[in-house]
């Protein structure tokens, strides 16, 4: 194999090979060996997150501060793709560091958000407080401040199939969104606990449009 150098000519359409190398001498010149040094980093912004999971149900916070922890006044109410989008991060940093506390966590939150699900129509609050588990938003929707979660059910379910509930619960959220949340061609926002049989607002907003995509890994 050659590796080869190319320069533009007068003409736009053409170009002409100036000089060439063997592959061997161009590895050879720039071997780098990685030395671990992003796993490590990794590994100390995980535990500074990790501190935002220290609440009573196991939902997080949805800030931290990375240098002092959870802040004095930090509020109490956390969004439900904010504290539901985190599993694939920290469960693939407990895989590749042998440290459990990271999808552990992570997941806790997730299935602490599930038990707190509308448990006849399987759909969601927008936001939740962490500290008593009780939805302060009971709008249910695919868009703002709920996308990721049900993206990340399923991306959780296709990279570690051994998590086995994870594709349980989406396919039940899956479900009653379809069922309780879609209202012709497209969703809308519903009540958690009226779905279609309540108010419904139909809004559009551009965060919704990863559903589609969502939809082709199933």
């Amino acid at each position: 194999e050659q590796s080869c150098s190319w320069e533009s000519t007068s003409s736009p359409e053409m170009v002409k090979k100036v000089d060439c190398a063997s592959t061997k001498e161009v590895i050879e010149s720039s071997t780098w060996e990685y030395d671990g040094f992003l796993l490590k980093l990794a590994t100390d912004i995980g535990n500074r997150l990790v501190y935002a999971f220290n609440t009573a149900t196991g939902i997080p916070y949805g800030t931290v501060n990375l240098l002092h922890g959870i802040p004095p006044k930090e509020t109490t109410v956390a969004s439900l793709a904010g504290a539901g989008t985190l599993t694939l991060e920290f469960e693939l940093l407990s895989r590749l560091t042998g440290n459990l506390k990271f999808g552990k966590s992570a997941k806790l939150a997730t299935r602490a958000l599930w038990v707190r699900r509308s448990e006849e129509l399987n759909l969601f609050g927008k936001h939740i407080d962490v500290r008593s588990g009780k939805w302060v938003e009971r709008l249910s929707g695919i868009g703002s401040n709920s996308d990721s979660f049900y993206e990340y059910l399923v991306k959780h379910h296709i990279l570690f199939p051994d998590d086995a509930d994870f594709w349980t619960m989406f396919v039940n959220v899956y479900s009653g969104i379809h069922d309780n949340s879609r209202l012709g061609e497209w969703y809308v926002d519903v009540d958690m606990g009226q779905g279609l049989r309540g108010n419904v607002r139909q809004i559009f907003e551009s965060l919704m449009a990863f559903y589609p995509g969502m939809q082709i890994l199933l």
